[in-house]
Parts: C-alpha cells; structure tokens; sequence
C-alpha cells in the first residue's frame, strides 16, 4: 500500500510540472456572421474597425482577468472552469462554458 502511494503521489508531482510548463491561457476571438460565430484574428478586428488597439488589448486582459476568476471560484466548488465564450449579458453560464470535476487537487 505504502508504494502504491508514493507512485500515485509521484505521477500528481509529474502531472503538476507538465501542467505548469505547458498550461497557458489563449482567447480564441470571434465575431457574429448571420447564424453562427466566425474566428477572427486581433489584426483584422483592427483592421475591420471592429475594435481599437486600446479597446482590443484591454478586452482580452480583461477577459483573461475574468477567466482566472472564474477558475479560482470554481474550483472552490469542485469544478474546473475548462473554457468559456464571454459575451454580452453572459459570463460563466452553463449555456456558455463547459465544466468538468476536480477528481483530485494536489498542493
């Protein structure tokens, strides 16, 4: 039993360094055609005038703000936030972000 744990406590501090390396956030922005969502990059929502530099640079921090908030009160409920689609009148609904539950958490 003994070194059933040490190997399972071992694969969480491997599984932890690879999350910790590899993890990072990334938006994934998108604009509204007549029935569905079309991927944009940030240059054309410049360039298209859908947005400012200034305003495109302080949505996405904001959003990736939100995101890590969003993370942080979920877990405190046994889920992890995996993704979301922020839009008006939306933020962190389950018509709008997928979940999933913590099978373990290791410190």
């Amino acid at each position: 039993m003994f070194f059933q744990t040490v190997k399972f406590l071992f694969l969480c501090l491997i599984l932890n360094i690879f999350y910790s390396l590899v993890y990072h956030d990334i938006l994934t922005p998108t604009t509204k055609a007549a029935d569905h969502d079309v991927p944009v990059i940030p240059e054309e929502i410049i360039e298209r005038g859908l947005m400012s530099l200034a305003d495109y640079e302080e949505a996405s921090a904001k959003a990736l703000s939100l995101f890590e908030y969003g993370q942080q009160v979920t877990l405190e409920h046994g889920l992890v936030l995996v993704d979301t689609k922020y839009q008006f009148g939306k933020v962190h609904t389950p018509d709008s972000s997928r979940f999933t539950s913590v099978p373990f958490i290791v410190t």
